[in-house]
């Protein structure tokens, strides 16, 4: 029965500080303890993941090492004109939906924003423009396609639309 037996090791002695003393501490510590009240270690830790983020979305990439015609990427995907013609086809399908779904939602925040609470239209508004941006993407895509060129730029897709110019 060892295991009730006092350890033949003492710890050294801490120095009393008396009463006054560690109360006073303890009041030091807890009541001026400003960044605990804050939270900084989590606040710190939020920002700099919010700053790492924000570098990566607004950084510029480096030009693709590989520089490929669409034909050349057809043939190493293994498509076919059907195959092609068949993602034009689901691309502009996703597109109807996306926008058909941010024009419900910015009509629901237009609602919303009447009836009930100003926080969930700008909610609602915030939602139907990610659906927009969706949107604009797969008809990004569209273009791409139907131009049969890969690594177009935003700006020639934009000049591409004020011009009205379709190239099949």
């Amino acid at each position: 029965m060892a295991w009730f037996r006092k350890s033949k090791h003492k710890a050294p002695k801490e120095k009393s500080r008396g009463f006054f003393m560690s109360a006073g501490h303890g009041l030091y510590r807890n009541f001026f303890y400003v960044t605990g009240w804050l939270s900084f270690g989590f606040l710190k830790g939020n920002t700099v993941s919010l700053w790492r983020g924000i570098k990566q979305v607004l950084s510029f990439r480096e030009k693709a090492e590989r520089a490929e015609t669409f034909e050349q990427a057809m043939y190493r995907l293994g498509l076919t004109e059907k195959d092609i013609a068949e993602r034009y086809k689901n691309t502009r399908t996703q597109l109807f939906v996306y926008l058909s779904l941010s024009i419900a939602i910015f009509i629901y925040a237009i609602y919303i924003s009447v009836v009930a609470s100003l926080v969930t239209s700008v909610i609602c508004f915030i939602i139907g423009s990610a659906c927009l941006v969706k949107a604009i993407s797969q008809h990004f895509w569209m273009y791409q396609i139907r131009q049969r060129r890969l690594g177009c730029s935003i700006k020639e897709y934009f000049y591409a639309q004020q011009k009205g110019t379709r190239q099949k």
